[in-house]
């Protein structure tokens, strides 16, 4: 906040502005006396104060100048310079040269691009003396957006991590998506998409402007990166404007218990050809901890052939009050046994691992 306070008292100090030479004297004539010239002064405001990048700033000033009765008077028909100043990079841009009306006043508008400030010029001229004044640091609001927001794995097994990848990215005034680097997200998850919670903890965009969030899945919901805005740093390491909120895509995540076939085997090994191969195991699943599967689970049992790549669907069967399963086929020929679980609304699938027999 100090270095914020400092910034924002240097912006406001009076700069000193280089001034163009006064115009060229007709042939033969001599420019008047300093003391035959008028004081003139001038005042610049902006508005809004703190804008949009991408909005209107609006310009507004009056140009005057002092009769010898020490009164300041409207000094009209009279071109006054504008100016930007970005307070990032101090690059300086033109405005553009405004007349000043019968009131002495004059306005510009301006496309908000970054914070800074606006000064104002009157040249030295024939008769009257140059003056400047430079306006309060305009400090911008940037929008936001969290895009390219996906939340993974899809389903997700209960206890395991749900991983988020997201990119943070700022408006520009053309529209145009900009990296914010170095910005602070949070994860945040959400039951029924409406009440949210942050998980611990925040990290940092990279200089692409992308991170990677994780929390612990418990039920189903919803998931998504949250920036909650706020001062932002420039390319100097202060202070160059503030960001609005911004939260991304809400992606829905199924929680569902794991599985794991254990126990398994196909024996006899090995098994003579036209005898009886016998496959079993167990399917367990994690409530908590690993507990047998209810009664009724349909598994499915697969055979590769040895040399083959291709697996070929056999009966299938189903597990017990145990969770236990056990299926009989006839041997013919050497190859790997397999069998899987697909899952169910409540259940992840899973895989057993495959036991090969020798069939002679």
């Amino acid at each position: 906040m100090r270095r914020f306070a400092a910034l924002l008292a240097t912006a406001l100090t009076a700069v000193t502005v280089p001034l163009a030479p006064p115009p060229a004297l007709a042939a033969g004539t001599s420019p008047p006396a300093v003391s035959e010239r008028l004081a003139t002064r001038v005042s610049i405001a902006a508005s809004p104060a703190t804008p949009l990048v991408g909005e209107t700033v609006t310009l507004t000033g009056l140009l005057e100048w002092q009769g010898p009765d020490g009164a300041w008077e409207p000094l009209p028909g009279k071109p006054v310079w504008v100016r930007f100043h970005d307070l990032d990079t101090w690059a300086v841009r033109e405005l553009g040269t405004m007349p000043t009306g019968t009131d002495g006043r004059f306005t510009a508008t301006a496309t908000v691009t970054a914070s800074g400030y606006y000064d104002a010029i009157f040249p030295p001229e024939t008769g009257y003396t140059a003056s400047s004044a430079t306006t309060h640091t305009v400090w911008t609001r940037s929008r936001t957006a969290v895009v390219e927001s996906d939340a993974g794995p899809e389903p997700v097994a209960a206890g395991a991590t749900v991983t988020l990848r997201a990119k943070v990215v700022r408006y520009d005034a053309a529209g145009a998506r900009v990296p914010a680097a170095r910005v602070p997200a949070v994860l945040q998850f959400s039951p029924d998409g409406l009440q949210w919670q942050n998980i611990p903890f925040e990290k940092l965009t990279g200089a692409d402007g992308r991170l990677i969030l994780s929390g612990t899945a418990t039920r189903d919901g919803y998931w998504r990166a949250r920036y909650d805005g706020g001062p932002y740093m420039g390319g100097g390491g202060t202070t160059v404007g503030t960001d609005e909120p911004s939260s991304g895509w809400a992606d829905h995540v199924d929680v569902r218990y794991a599985t794991r076939i254990s126990s398994f085997n196909a024996s006899p090994e090995p098994v003579r050809k036209g005898a009886t191969i016998t496959v079993q195991g167990r399917l367990d699943r994690l409530v908590g901890s690993w507990k047998p599967a209810a009664a009724g689970a349909a598994i499915n049992i697969y055979f590769k052939p040895s040399g083959s790549s291709a697996w070929t669907t056999m009966t299938g069967t189903k597990t017990d009050g145990s969770g236990r399963f056990t299926r009989t086929f006839t041997a013919s020929k050497d190859g790997t046994w397999l069998a899987t679980y697909k899952g169910s609304a409540t259940y992840l699938g899973s895989q057993g691992p495959g036991d090969h027999v020798d069939v002679r």
